[in-house]
């Protein structure tokens, strides 16, 4: 028996994932039925990476990119005791990205940039550990994200609430 059955999970969380993603504030929620299924979401936002060089005296160029994501899951609540929860999950959804690039040169004393954004199907497959500190839950969970290919691996420390 979980403390999560039958019960509304909402969470924060503060994580940090690969392949640029950094780091990156979540949130999180579903339902755990009485049979221990979990039907729920997950959204974050990454703040990625930036990068400025200067290849010249008086030139510059930068570059941003960041993402969000927003999955559907479904998992499973295990009570491992009581207090006590472990929770693989499954997911399906989308990741965004955006990006900007700007140079500004010697001559010209204008910034010229160029930003991009764009979405792509994602999924992700992970897990939580949940323990019970009362009316509040405290956790930490590990997950892989794909999108085209490419897998992250995100890790996150979590801390919500069940009602």
């Amino acid at each position: 028996m979980s403390f999560t059955l039958e019960k509304v999970s909402l969470y924060g969380q503060l994580g940090w994932a690969s392949d640029d993603l950094n780091f990156g504030l979540g949130a999180g929620g579903g339902y755990t039925l009485r049979q221990g299924i979990y039907i729920g979401g997950i959204a974050d936002y990454w703040f990625g990476t930036s990068q400025t060089v200067t290849p010249i005296p008086g030139a510059e160029m930068s570059a941003t990119a960041h993402g969000f994501d927003l999955f559907a899951v479904g998992g499973y609540d295990f009570g491992m005791t009581p207090k006590l929860v472990l929770r693989p999950y499954a997911g399906i959804g989308v990741f965004f990205a955006s990006g900007e690039a700007c140079t500004t040169t010697p001559t010209s004393p204008t910034e010229t940039c160029v930003s991009t954004s764009g979405s792509k199907g994602a999924g992700t497959l992970g897990g939580q550990v949940l323990y019970d500190v009362g009316s509040l839950f405290v956790g930490g969970g590990l997950r892989f994200i794909l999108v085209s290919g490419d897998v992250a691996v995100a890790m996150n420390a979590a801390a919500g609430g069940t009602f």
